[in-house]
């Protein structure tokens, strides 16, 4: 019914009645029908989180939607990427539907630091675990860390969206920066890996600043030309099914140095649609599935159909802990 409903009425509505309605309509959904969260609690490093599924960074632009999220079945899900600055973002047209697969071309459209933590202290009950964040010189940096690491347990950096300029740092800017951080945050770093540095790029990056950061994810959306797009770049980030083997590219490579959880944690993203898809990165790659695509595509029910899933998947083969499969 979603899917059909997506197809034939969401994926041919302009950008903007999309991005309006759509928080309220999942808001909706959240609070009369659906609240269940399957538990499968597993733990990185110190953190305990319900599931190991969960929406990565580039919807949940409130502390309300990243609750909702939660409500629906996700035991993990990432701050849309927050500015020092409010940012209206791109021009329209700014996204582009084609059943599995999206471009978007969003530029961190996002209130800004100031709202964010405004929000924060009148929401105590916040499911906020991990706030997205991108500055744009080392000051904003520290002045995003400075304002939210109250709020939040992790921070991942976001060093490779392709929808801005300057958007996907170079290495030795990144070990840099990486460095710096570490030294002003008391809350653990993740990094946000683009696909456009070749895997064995990515990897010097991680061995370099291992003892920096608590984990990575991988892998952003791929940079692509679109002459529909509304900015002047032409540029979108391609999300969705066909991503997947760069995906597996990245991960193929990382883990021939860091082989499980313990040595590397790893969110994995990009083309993880199916249920299959999911089961292969966290039981092969031992890695944690997290996904956006397939929850705009395949419609809210989308995270508590592939925990349980998952939860099918180690009952059929016995497996008593998540923990032990990242192991």
């Amino acid at each position: 019914m979603y899917k059909f409903f997506y197809n034939q009425i969401v994926s041919r509505l302009p950008d903007q009645l999309v991005e309006y309605f759509g928080g309220p309509f999942i808001g909706i959904i959240a609070t009369f029908h659906f609240n269940k969260i399957i538990s499968l609690p597993f733990t990185i490093a110190n953190l305990k989180f319900e599931n190991p599924v969960g929406m990565t960074s580039g919807w949940a632009d409130s502390p309300k939607k990243i609750n909702r999220i939660h409500k629906l079945g996700a035991g993990i899900v990432i701050s849309k990427t927050i500015t020092v600055d409010k940012r209206k973002g791109n021009p329209y047209p700014r996204i582009i539907r084609d059943k599995d697969i999206l471009i978007n071309s969003m530029g961190l459209p996002n209130n800004g630091v100031d709202w964010w933590e405004n929000k924060l202290k009148a929401n105590s009950n916040s499911h906020v675990r991990m706030h997205s964040i991108k500055g744009y010189t080392f000051e904003e940096w520290e002045i995003l860390i400075n304002k939210l690491e109250k709020f939040t347990e992790v921070f991942e950096l976001n060093l490779s969206c392709p929808n801005i300029q300057e958007g996907i740092m170079d290495l030795k800017e990144s070990m840099q920066l990486i460095n710096d951080i570490s030294s002003i945050s008391t809350k653990p770093i993740w990094l946000k890996l683009s696909p456009e540095y070749p895997p064995k790029q990515n990897l010097e990056l991680i061995n370099k600043v291992r003892s920096n950061i608590l984990g990575v994810t991988l892998i952003n959306t791929i940079p692509v030309e679109n002459n529909k797009l509304g900015n002047p770049m032409k540029i979108g980030g391609l999300s969705g099914r066909t991503i997947y083997p760069k995906l597996l590219q990245q991960l193929d490579t990382i883990r021939l140095s860091y082989f499980n959880h313990s040595e590397l944690p790893i969110m994995a993203t990009g083309g993880i649609v199916s249920n299959d898809r999911f089961w292969e990165i966290l039981s092969k790659y031992k890695a944690i599935p997290i996904g956006l695509t397939g929850f705009l595509t395949q419609g809210p029910k989308y995270y508590y159909n592939v925990a349980k899933y998952i939860k099918n998947q180690m009952d059929y083969n016995e497996i008593d802990s998540v923990n032990s499969i990242l192991e």
